[in-house]
């Protein structure tokens, strides 16, 4: 008996407009991260650079896209690839032409992420370069066009071994409207 008062308090709300909660939007977090890798020249130079183009909506899935809203930063990321005998690695990344964030430790401390939301010694913030991520990802729908930079040296050894990189990545989250 519970059961059937209780199914026909249900079907009640329903048809009476319970439902149109549901109909409204809802707004989803997606990620948005981008990575860009920065390729160390085998041989001699101990110098790495370059800028990369990106376009932060390409990491988002397809389908939630044309739904984005306000985004947000939540972590900048800095690690080595690779297997280095040398001693470190230095250097600093910029986006759209601003510093983001400086970086210096040894290679063997970048072999994981080294990450500001965890607090790494390793990567010192820079303002003006979070300000500008922060503008990106605050409005994504006009699908920005962003410049990554990164460049530095490593040290420790007078030949760099071939296949090393840089990799700096940018994490944020957006909301998608979805109905």
């Amino acid at each position: 008996m519970k059961a059937k008062i209780l199914l026909l308090a249900l079907a009640v709300l329903l048809t009476t407009g319970g439902w149109d909660c549901f109909n409204s939007d809802i707004g989803v977090p997606v990620d948005v991260k981008f990575t860009t890798s920065y390729a160390i020249n085998p041989g001699t130079t101990l110098t790495y650079g370059g800028t990369k183009i990106v376009y932060p909506k390409d990491s988002v899935d397809q389908d939630f896209q044309d739904k984005l809203q306000s985004g947000r930063i939540y972590d900048v990321q800095v690690r080595t690839v690779g297997t280095f005998a040398g001693a470190s690695v230095s250097g600093s990344a910029s986006v759209n032409g601003l510093p983001l964030v400086t970086y210096s430790g040894k290679w063997s401390d970048f072999q994981t992420w080294q990450s500001l939301i965890g607090k790494s010694s390793y990567i010192t913030p820079q303002t003006a370069g979070l300000n500008e991520a922060t503008r990106i990802l605050k409005d994504l729908s006009l699908n920005p066009v962003v410049t990554l930079s990164a460049g530095g040296a490593v040290s420790g050894v007078s030949s760099v071994p071939a296949g090393l990189s840089v990799e700096v990545r940018i994490l944020g989250q957006a909301d998608a409207i979805v109905n």
